[in-house]
């Protein structure tokens, strides 16, 4: 029997680096994959053989290089010596606003036509001609106090965010599927989560 091939990735389960990991290393009886809590877990599993491949964000198209990848890739401290990049893998990212409905609110047919916000991002003198967000959204948002999600997604949702949840306090976690964990278990129902649709699943 061949030796199991163990695959350190950003985890948890459900985020944009699991999906960039199952797109090349699909479920096997060889293969076992493991979701890591921060970036410099799947580095130091990979260093120390404790896996034979890692996964990790690097760059997103809109909203750059992922810094935090970048300073342990360069491994000022000399902790990751063995350490090379052998691939790239591209995955289309697509978030979506999570979070449960609040059990006081009309339904979602009702809020279309009470909506109060018109969808446009106040102009300020830094930003006179605000890029409007490319969604609307499907119930009303008025009951949300506080969003979760990791902090390279709130510039890739920022026409959105500034349109319609302006203001609102922003908690950044390691992941934006730590981040609807996190909103899935808050039942008042007054928290959102930046995610993907699978993570939504």
């Amino acid at each position: 029997m061949d030796k199991q091939e163990r695959v350190a990735y950003l985890g948890p389960e459900a985020s944009y680096t699991h999906q960039a990991t199952l797109s090349v290393f699909p479920p096997s009886p060889s293969t076992i994959l493991h979701p890591a809590s921060a970036l410099e877990d799947v580095f130091s599993a990979v260093q120390s053989a404790k896996a034979t491949a890692g996964v990790v964000p690097f760059e997103n198209s809109t909203n750059g290089p992922v810094v935090f990848t970048l300073d342990l890739f360069a491994d000022l401290q000399h902790k990751y010596p063995d350490i090379i990049v052998c691939d790239e893998i591209y995955v289309a990212v697509h978030h979506c606003l999570l979070g449960r409905p609040h059990p006081s609110l009309p339904t979602p047919d009702a809020v279309h036509a009470t909506r109060s916000s018109s969808g446009r991002a106040t102009p300020t003198m830094k930003t006179p001609h605000p890029t409007p967000p490319r969604a609307e959204p499907l119930t009303s948002l008025s009951h949300i106090k506080k969003l979760y999600s990791h902090p390279q997604a709130w510039g890739q949702c920022k026409a959105f965010l500034s349109a319609y949840l302006k203001g609102i306090e922003r908690q950044d976690v390691s992941s934006t599927s730590k981040a609807a964990e996190i909103v899935a278990a808050d039942r008042s129902g007054t928290s959102a989560a930046v995610s993907s649709s699978i993570a939504a699943e």
